[in-house]
């Protein structure tokens, strides 16, 4: 007797996996769309394509006010200093310190002040000087200690390309013996005009000397 091999089954979830697609084909009804928020998660790179690199900052804004410092030590006790402040009305003030510690040694000294652009180019130049002073034990010298004020005003539309207020002392080699005999002049001077009128000794010294 010849036996009939029967074919196996399949499983009911493959046949109706296999079976909706032709179903709904069948009905006119549309396939399954991609939910929402499945193209909302898609990477942003995919969408938007490679991101643009952002424009350069602008350059900084000059701010007022800008100052500018120098201070040098010469040696032997000679010192120099300078702080300059320019403020946006283009007013430009400096103020100059000059001394010495040294018994009997003096020295005289200059300053110059810069206002200088972006690109280090000059808008306006303040020179200053010379400053000179002696020793702290120096007879009829001058204080070994000063300062000095200079002032300049720069126009408006220079003052708009400044970027830099740049200050600096430098040794400005000077006799310092003709100052101090101007001054033993100008105090022997003083002198005579105070005292020869009521001195004999002070009158007749002092027309021999030529006062």
């Amino acid at each position: 007797m010849k036996q009939i091999r029967q074919r196996p089954l399949l499983p009911l979830p493959f046949i109706l996996s296999a079976a909706l697609p032709i179903a709904l084909a069948a009905q006119g009804k549309p396939e399954p769309r991609i939910p929402d928020h499945a193209v909302k998660a898609q990477p942003v790179a995919s969408q938007m394509g490679q991101p643009k690199a952002p424009a350069p900052p602008p350059p900084p804004a000059s701010v007022f006010p800008m100052t500018g410092d120098g201070d040098t030590d010469f040696g032997g006790g000679k010192h120099g200093r300078v702080h300059a402040v320019l403020d946006a009305s283009g007013k430009l003030r400096a103020t100059v310190e000059t001394w010495t510690n040294s018994p009997f040694q003096g020295f005289t000294m200059g300053v110059e002040v810069w206002a200088l652009d972006r690109a280090r180019g000059m808008v306006y130049r303040l020179p200053g000087g010379p400053f000179g002073v002696d020793g702290i034990n120096t007879p009829f010298g001058s204080a070994p200690r000063r300062t000095d004020v200079l002032v300049a005003q720069l126009d408006p539309a220079d003052v708009a390309n400044v970027s830099q207020v740049y200050a600096f002392v430098y040794y400005a080699p000077k006799t310092r013996i003709i100052d101090i005999a101007t001054k033993i002049h100008t105090t022997v001077r003083d002198i005579c005009k105070t005292y020869s009128s009521d001195n004999t000794y002070f009158s007749t010294g002092c027309k021999v000397a030529g006062f």
